[in-house]
C-alpha cells in the first residue's frame, strides 16, 4: 500500500510515466539509498524505507523542480517561436 502510494505521487509529478517506470523509478531511489545489497523483496526493510519518507521526499521535490524547469523552458519556446 505504501509503494503504491509512492508511485502515485511520481505519477501526479510526472504523468507521463507508466505505472512500470515509476514503480522502477522507486525501485532505483531504494537501492541508491540503501545500497543493492538490499533487495526490494525483503519486506520489512522496503517497509521502513517507505515509512521514513526523508529519501522519498527529496527525490519528488526534485521531480516537481524538473517539471517547472522543464514547463518553463517550454513556455519559453513557445514564446520565442512566436515573434
Amino acid at each position: 500500500m505504501l509503494e503504491q502510494s509512492v508511485i502515485a505521487q511520481i505519477m501526479e509529478v510526472r504523468p507521463a510515466l507508466g505505472h512500470g517506470q515509476a514503480e522502477a523509478m522507486l525501485r532505483r531511489w531504494f537501492m541508491e539509498d540503501e545500497g543493492a545489497m538490499i533487495n526490494w523483496e525483503e519486506n520489512k526493510k522496503v517497509v521502513d524505507w517507505l515509512s521514513s519518507d526523508s529519501v522519498i521526499a527529496e527525490n519528488i521535490k526534485s521531480l516537481r523542480r524538473d517539471a517547472v524547469v522543464t514547463q518553463a523552458n517550454l513556455l519559453l519556446e513557445v514564446s520565442v517561436s512566436l515573434f
